[in-house]
């Protein structure tokens, strides 16, 4: 069958964008309103019976499944299934983007279809729920997750995209993908005019699908971190296990890299113990004061900026922009630490200081062979931070 119109254009690309997502998995659905729909949806419907009479309502009727015999689907369903079977194989078959395909590729020399009638029937989900306004379809991985592997999705990022070699794709494997939109776009004789217009729709999930290529650095205690924090499982952290990104449980919606979570924890716990420490408090002045006023900005503030600190200096990226040591533990190059009876902080603060986030670790049960290599660490800070009092 040949499409023409805008209306299905515009399903072909939301579609074609679903396809380089090509590797969420379908989770088990929840409840949907399934008679909801749109003018866009009737008209899939619509021209998939033959363009006959009036679109109104049409994207919910119920036809023949020619893929299903003695079934029924949606017509808008079946227009955008016809879409999404159309543009996977061109997307999946490119040489460039093949790399990101590998288990389902491989699947497919085996001649096992399994894996590729799932993605078919998940996607389908993703555009027809876009497109109709029906809930409940698609509840797969989100776009940043579906993009980047990772072992298992439990380490936060998606097996079957990808591989260790091909972590993530990039702006040009993007722009290859437009270009077989194209391809399969032009096969069904949708105009160039209306594949050029609406070429926007794609790059506006470019940003979640197009991540960095080259991996963050990591060490063996930021991969031990990132394997405490996602629950000590399997015989021991492998390499790679502190940058796989995980569900953040302090932002909704966003990820963080495992280790990253670790250390912020343990920083999160350790704070308010340190600023509401007798001997230490009197370098928190400021911070008290707002909190006290319920002001939590300034905490935040410290807390991303001693997290960056940390994780920097545990795996090697280069995140820490803050001041120096030297400069953030004096008073006279910073008012947010001390006072001018308390200007900078001494060896016994220091080692006191050691010993509260020694016992904020311990509170959350980080091993102890951890919680020492964070203090070896710590201790290399303290020529910068203690100075003459």
């Amino acid at each position: 069958m040949k499409f023409k119109t805008k209306g299905l254009m515009l399903a072909l690309l939301i579609a074609a964008s679903a396809m380089f997502f090509s590797s969420c998995k379908k989770n088990d659905s929840s409840t949907s309103n399934p008679l909801a729909s749109t003018p866009l949806y009737d008209t899939l419907g619509w021209f998939i019976q033959g363009a006959k009479g009036s679109p109104s309502g049409q994207g919910t009727v119920m036809v023949a499944d020619p893929a299903n015999n003695g079934q029924k689907i949606q017509a808008g369903r079946l227009a955008i299934r016809t879409v999404v079977n159309k543009a996977l194989p061109i997307i999946a078959g490119d040489p460039q983007l093949a790399i990101y395909f590998p288990v389902l590729l491989g699947e497919l020399g085996q001649k096992n279809t399994t894996g590729y009638n799932e993605l078919l029937t998940n996607f389908t989900d993703f555009v027809q729920q876009a497109v109709s306004g029906q809930t409940g379809l698609y509840t797969g991985l989100s776009m940043l997750q579906a993009h980047h592997f990772s072992a298992t999705e439990q380490d936060g990022g998606n097996p079957r995209f990808g591989s260790s070699a091909n972590q993530t794709a990039d702006a040009g494997d993007f722009t290859k993908f437009i270009g077989d939109v194209v391809i399969a776009a032009q096969s069904l004789n949708v105009p160039n005019s209306v594949i050029g217009q609406l070429g926007v729709i794609l790059n506006s999930v470019q940003g979640d699908v197009v991540q960095d290529k080259n991996p963050p650095k990591t060490s063996a205690l930021y991969d031990t971190l990132g394997w405490f924090i996602q629950g000590a499982k399997g015989s021991g952290p492998y390499a790679g296990q502190g940058t796989s990104m995980m569900a953040d449980p302090d932002n909704s919606g966003s990820y963080v890299q495992a280790g990253r979570l670790a250390i912020r924890t343990v920083v999160k716990t350790a704070l308010p113990m340190i600023a509401g420490d007798n001997q230490l408090k009197v370098y928190f002045p400021v911070l008290i004061a707002e909190l006290g006023n319920k002001n939590t900005t300034g905490f935040s503030d410290l807390l991303e900026t001693f997290t960056d600190f940390v994780q920097a200096a545990v795996s090697g990226q280069d995140i820490y922009k803050g001041k120096s040591m030297i400069q953030a533990h004096n008073f006279a190059t910073y008012n947010r630490f001390g006072d001018a009876q308390h200007p900078t902080a001494d060896s016994a603060d220091f080692d006191h200081f050691v010993g509260i986030v020694a016992t904020a670790a311990t509170s959350l049960k980080v091993p102890r062979s951890v919680i020492g290599q964070l203090g070896t660490l710590l201790y290399t800070t303290e020529g910068d931070v203690v100075q003459d009092k």
